[in-house]
Protein backbone atom coordinates (compact mmCIF):
# COMPACT_ATOMS: atom_id res chain seq x y z
CA UNK A 1 0.00 0.00 0.00
CA UNK A 2 1.15 3.45 -1.02
CA UNK A 3 1.38 6.94 0.93
CA UNK A 4 -1.17 7.89 -1.59
CA UNK A 5 -3.94 5.08 -1.69
CA UNK A 6 -3.69 5.22 2.49
CA UNK A 7 -3.99 9.09 1.91
CA UNK A 8 -7.83 8.67 0.16
CA UNK A 9 -9.07 6.68 3.00
CA UNK A 10 -7.52 8.37 6.05
CA UNK A 11 -8.61 11.75 5.14
CA UNK A 12 -11.67 11.22 3.38
CA UNK A 13 -13.87 12.25 6.13
CA UNK A 14 -12.36 15.05 7.30
CA UNK A 15 -11.43 16.54 3.92
CA UNK A 16 -14.53 16.19 2.23
CA UNK A 17 -16.62 18.53 5.09
CA UNK A 18 -13.89 21.29 5.04
CA UNK A 19 -13.40 20.90 1.23
CA UNK A 20 -17.41 21.25 0.77
CA UNK A 21 -17.01 24.66 3.11
CA UNK A 22 -14.65 26.14 1.41
CA UNK A 23 -16.17 25.54 -2.11
CA UNK A 24 -19.37 26.83 -1.28
CA UNK A 25 -19.16 30.99 -1.31
CA UNK A 26 -20.32 32.85 0.67
CA UNK A 27 -19.78 30.06 3.40
CA UNK A 28 -21.40 30.55 7.06
CA UNK A 29 -18.97 31.68 9.57
CA UNK A 30 -19.44 29.28 11.86
CA UNK A 31 -18.67 26.47 9.21
CA UNK A 32 -15.33 28.21 8.12
CA UNK A 33 -14.43 28.58 11.91
CA UNK A 34 -15.18 24.95 12.58
CA UNK A 35 -12.59 24.16 9.64
CA UNK A 36 -10.06 26.39 10.57
CA UNK A 37 -10.31 24.53 14.00
CA UNK A 38 -10.19 21.24 12.84
CA UNK A 39 -7.10 22.28 10.46
CA UNK A 40 -5.56 23.46 13.30
CA UNK A 41 -5.75 20.86 15.55
CA UNK A 42 -4.31 18.53 12.48
CA UNK A 43 -1.33 20.63 11.93
CA UNK A 44 -0.81 20.72 15.48
CA UNK A 45 -0.93 17.00 15.96
CA UNK A 46 1.35 16.73 13.36
CA UNK A 47 3.89 18.73 14.71
CA UNK A 48 3.67 16.64 17.89
CA UNK A 49 3.91 13.46 16.68
CA UNK A 50 7.23 13.96 14.72
CA UNK A 51 9.88 12.69 17.58
CA UNK A 52 11.52 13.70 20.01
CA UNK A 53 9.44 16.17 21.66
CA UNK A 54 7.44 17.15 18.87
CA UNK A 55 8.61 20.01 16.36
CA UNK A 56 8.90 23.26 17.70
CA UNK A 57 7.38 26.50 15.17
CA UNK A 58 9.90 29.04 15.57
CA UNK A 59 8.09 32.24 14.85
CA UNK A 60 4.19 31.27 15.55
CA UNK A 61 2.26 28.81 18.05
CA UNK A 62 -1.02 27.18 16.93
CA UNK A 63 -3.28 27.44 19.47
CA UNK A 64 -6.37 24.49 18.67
CA UNK A 65 -9.20 25.69 20.32
CA UNK A 66 -12.39 24.18 17.98
CA UNK A 67 -14.22 26.85 16.37
CA UNK A 68 -12.15 29.83 18.02
CA UNK A 69 -8.93 28.11 17.69
CA UNK A 70 -5.87 31.20 18.01
CA UNK A 71 -2.42 31.58 16.65
CA UNK A 72 0.16 33.17 18.43
CA UNK A 73 3.19 35.33 17.82
CA UNK A 74 6.16 34.69 19.56
CA UNK A 75 7.48 37.96 20.25
CA UNK A 76 11.60 38.18 20.85
CA UNK A 77 10.50 40.03 24.93
CA UNK A 78 8.85 36.59 26.27
CA UNK A 79 5.39 37.73 25.18
CA UNK A 80 2.70 37.03 22.81
CA UNK A 81 0.64 38.16 20.07
CA UNK A 82 -2.82 36.35 19.56
CA UNK A 83 -4.34 36.50 16.00
CA UNK A 84 -8.08 34.62 15.65
CA UNK A 85 -7.77 31.75 13.31
CA UNK A 86 -12.00 32.70 13.38
CA UNK A 87 -14.46 35.20 12.14
CA UNK A 88 -15.73 36.82 14.47
CA UNK A 89 -19.44 37.63 13.13
CA UNK A 90 -20.47 39.69 16.50
CA UNK A 91 -17.98 42.24 16.28
CA UNK A 92 -17.32 42.37 12.51
CA UNK A 93 -20.40 41.88 10.80
CA UNK A 94 -22.00 39.09 8.45
CA UNK A 95 -18.88 37.10 6.65
CA UNK A 96 -21.52 37.02 3.63
CA UNK A 97 -21.42 40.90 3.90
CA UNK A 98 -17.91 40.96 3.31
CA UNK A 99 -17.61 38.95 0.47
CA UNK A 100 -20.83 40.38 -1.14
CA UNK A 101 -19.95 43.74 -1.11
CA UNK A 102 -22.18 45.01 1.80
CA UNK A 103 -21.09 47.85 3.54
CA UNK A 104 -21.40 48.02 7.84
CA UNK A 105 -18.69 45.30 8.87
CA UNK A 106 -15.31 46.14 11.07
CA UNK A 107 -11.54 45.89 9.26
CA UNK A 108 -9.98 45.41 12.41
CA UNK A 109 -11.29 41.65 13.00
CA UNK A 110 -10.36 40.74 9.57
CA UNK A 111 -7.33 42.23 9.89
CA UNK A 112 -6.84 39.53 12.81
CA UNK A 113 -8.00 36.62 10.97
CA UNK A 114 -5.64 37.51 7.85
CA UNK A 115 -2.85 37.72 10.39
CA UNK A 116 -3.85 34.57 11.80
CA UNK A 117 -3.90 32.52 8.29
CA UNK A 118 -0.85 34.39 6.90
CA UNK A 119 0.66 32.70 10.59
CA UNK A 120 -0.83 29.30 10.30
CA UNK A 121 0.96 28.98 6.45
CA UNK A 122 3.89 30.01 7.63
CA UNK A 123 4.20 27.22 10.45
CA UNK A 124 2.59 24.52 7.80
CA UNK A 125 5.70 25.82 5.69
CA UNK A 126 8.10 25.62 8.22
CA UNK A 127 6.64 21.66 8.95
CA UNK A 128 7.02 21.11 5.51
CA UNK A 129 10.44 22.50 4.61
CA UNK A 130 11.73 19.62 7.76
CA UNK A 131 9.30 17.05 6.16
CA UNK A 132 10.47 16.91 2.54
CA UNK A 133 14.02 16.58 3.95
CA UNK A 134 13.60 13.83 5.97
CA UNK A 135 14.16 10.29 4.98
CA UNK A 136 10.44 9.45 4.74
CA UNK A 137 9.86 13.05 2.93
CA UNK A 138 12.71 11.84 -0.01
CA UNK A 139 11.69 8.31 0.28
CA UNK A 140 8.10 8.84 -0.80
CA UNK A 141 8.34 11.79 -2.77
CA UNK A 142 6.78 14.17 -0.14
CA UNK A 143 7.48 17.70 -1.90
CA UNK A 144 5.76 16.28 -5.33
CA UNK A 145 2.44 16.48 -3.85
CA UNK A 146 2.52 19.22 -2.06
CA UNK A 147 1.50 23.17 -3.05
CA UNK A 148 3.84 25.37 -2.87
CA UNK A 149 3.79 28.03 -0.38
CA UNK A 150 5.21 31.35 -0.85
CA UNK A 151 5.93 33.48 2.33
CA UNK A 152 7.10 36.70 2.71
CA UNK A 153 11.07 37.24 3.94
CA UNK A 154 10.49 38.88 7.35
CA UNK A 155 7.56 38.24 9.53
CA UNK A 156 5.61 40.73 11.68
CA UNK A 157 2.70 42.60 11.63
CA UNK A 158 3.99 46.01 11.26
CA UNK A 159 5.94 44.55 7.97
CA UNK A 160 2.71 42.89 7.06
CA UNK A 161 0.89 45.86 7.46
CA UNK A 162 2.53 48.78 7.28
CA UNK A 163 5.72 48.32 4.87
CA UNK A 164 4.62 46.89 1.88
CA UNK A 165 4.90 43.06 2.97
CA UNK A 166 1.04 41.65 3.60
CA UNK A 167 -1.15 38.93 3.96
CA UNK A 168 -1.51 39.17 -0.08
CA UNK A 169 2.19 37.86 -0.58
CA UNK A 170 1.61 34.97 1.49
CA UNK A 171 0.40 32.19 -1.16
CA UNK A 172 -0.75 29.05 -1.29
CA UNK A 173 -0.35 27.72 -5.12
CA UNK A 174 0.20 31.18 -5.76
CA UNK A 175 -3.29 31.84 -4.17
CA UNK A 176 -3.78 34.61 -1.25
CA UNK A 177 -5.03 33.71 1.75
CA UNK A 178 -6.24 37.34 2.32
CA UNK A 179 -9.84 36.70 3.14
CA UNK A 180 -10.90 38.94 0.20
CA UNK A 181 -13.41 41.44 1.49
CA UNK A 182 -14.94 45.18 0.59
CA UNK A 183 -11.77 46.63 2.05
CA UNK A 184 -9.36 44.61 -0.08
CA UNK A 185 -11.36 44.52 -3.34
CA UNK A 186 -13.17 47.63 -5.25
CA UNK A 187 -15.83 46.29 -7.05
CA UNK A 188 -18.21 42.79 -6.90
CA UNK A 189 -16.87 41.23 -9.56
CA UNK A 190 -13.59 41.98 -8.19
CA UNK A 191 -14.64 40.61 -5.35
CA UNK A 192 -16.24 37.41 -6.73
CA UNK A 193 -12.87 36.90 -8.90
CA UNK A 194 -10.83 36.75 -5.37
CA UNK A 195 -13.59 34.50 -3.37
CA UNK A 196 -12.35 31.95 -5.96
CA UNK A 197 -8.71 31.95 -5.15
CA UNK A 198 -8.95 32.35 -1.65
CA UNK A 199 -11.29 29.18 -1.78
CA UNK A 200 -8.18 27.47 -4.09
CA UNK A 201 -5.84 28.81 -1.67
CA UNK A 202 -7.68 27.30 1.55
CA UNK A 203 -8.24 23.66 -0.73
CA UNK A 204 -4.41 23.70 -1.30
CA UNK A 205 -3.71 24.06 2.74
CA UNK A 206 -6.31 20.96 2.96
CA UNK A 207 -4.01 19.15 0.45
CA UNK A 208 -0.78 19.78 2.11
CA UNK A 209 -2.02 19.10 5.60
CA UNK A 210 -3.33 15.25 3.78
CA UNK A 211 0.20 14.70 2.88
CA UNK A 212 1.96 16.06 6.17
CA UNK A 213 -0.51 13.56 7.90
CA UNK A 214 0.42 10.91 5.30
CA UNK A 215 4.16 11.76 5.97
CA UNK A 216 4.24 11.28 9.73
CA UNK A 217 2.34 8.42 10.07
CA UNK A 218 4.26 6.20 7.02
CA UNK A 219 7.51 7.59 8.69
CA UNK A 220 6.23 6.21 12.27
CA UNK A 221 5.44 2.69 10.21
CA UNK A 222 8.97 2.48 8.91
CA UNK A 223 10.47 3.82 11.95
CA UNK A 224 11.87 6.44 11.00
CA UNK A 225 9.79 8.91 13.14
CA UNK A 226 9.53 7.71 16.66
Amino acid sequence: ETPKSRSNSTMSSSSAGNSYVYHRLPPEWTEVNTAWGMSAMLLSAIAQNCGNGGFKFSRFSVVPLGAYSTVKRLNSNNTSTTYNLFYDEDRAGKLSNLISGVTGSTPHVIKSFNLAMAAFVICMDELIKYAVKSPTGIKYHLKDNLKPLKIPGKISEATMWESGIDVKQCTVDEFSVEMPSIYNCPDKATLKRHSIYWTKAMYGILNNLKWLLVWVVQGKKDGAIS
